[in-house]
């Protein structure tokens, strides 16, 4: 569907539609250039793809933007007839030049994010899941945003700390806690992950999508 400038599509079942329907499903969502950035025209194409957690079977996806989004559904919609798994389909080889794709696009890009959860190498919280996360586990919640942008809009009670302030003041983490990651579309929310992994820090967790996708998960639905 096209609505003005805005595209967005889906293939398959949405999460919702997969649980309801008993399977062990679960979703990530990245937010990726359209093609490479420095190349004119670039847009960010958000992406959720919908998986079977044991058999890795793609059951769906949701892709929403201005360029691109249809050959990315194109691209899992092929996939999903060849029972694909998000294993193949983080390896496909696709089309690739500055104008019309990144070396890792969406797809690639969403594929190593799920494989990534499902291995607990960056376990990811769906912003959806957010609210009740945070109940659970009282998280402490630090935003690797910019204190600019973070002091324009920010998840109340989080902490803005940069990547290099947390590398330098480690020992000032409280350990035993739960620890939420929030980036600008949880790229470098990945990167703190690992880094906080291999100094010791057992459960931290990357928003998917980042704050991009809470503030459009509030915007659209709500928090309580």
């Amino acid at each position: 569907v096209k609505v003005f400038e805005a595209v967005a599509g889906s293939v398959g079942l949405n999460l919702k539609a997969a649980k309801d329907a008993g399977l062990d499903a679960d979703a990530v969502v990245v937010h990726k250039a359209s093609h490479t950035a420095y190349f004119p025209g670039s847009e960010k194409v958000s992406l959720m793809l919908i998986f079977d957690k044991e058999s890795k079977q793609i059951l769906g996806a949701q892709a929403a933007g201005r360029v691109g989004v249809d050959k990315r559904i194109d691209v899992i919609t092929t996939a999903m007839a060849g029972n694909l798994t998000i294993d193949d389909l983080a390896e496909l080889d696709l089309a690739y030049a500055p104008p019309f794709n990144s070396p890792n696009g969406p797809v690639n890009m969403a594929a190593f994010t799920a494989q990534n959860h499902l291995s607990n190498f960056s376990p990811s919280i769906l912003a959806k899941d957010l609210e009740t996360f945070v109940l659970e586990k009282q998280p402490i919640a630090i935003d690797l945003r910019d204190p600019i942008t973070f002091g324009k809009a920010s998840l109340r009670g989080s902490n803005n700390l940069s990547q290099a302030m947390l590398r330098d003041n480690l020992d000032k983490i409280p350990q035993g806690h739960a620890i939420l990651l929030i980036s600008d579309d949880g790229q470098k929310g990945h990167v703190v992950l690992r880094m906080l992994k291999g100094a010791g820090f057992e459960e931290v967790y990357n928003l998917s999508g980042g704050y991009i996708s809470m503030e459009r998960h509030a915007r659209a639905i709500g928090y309580e």
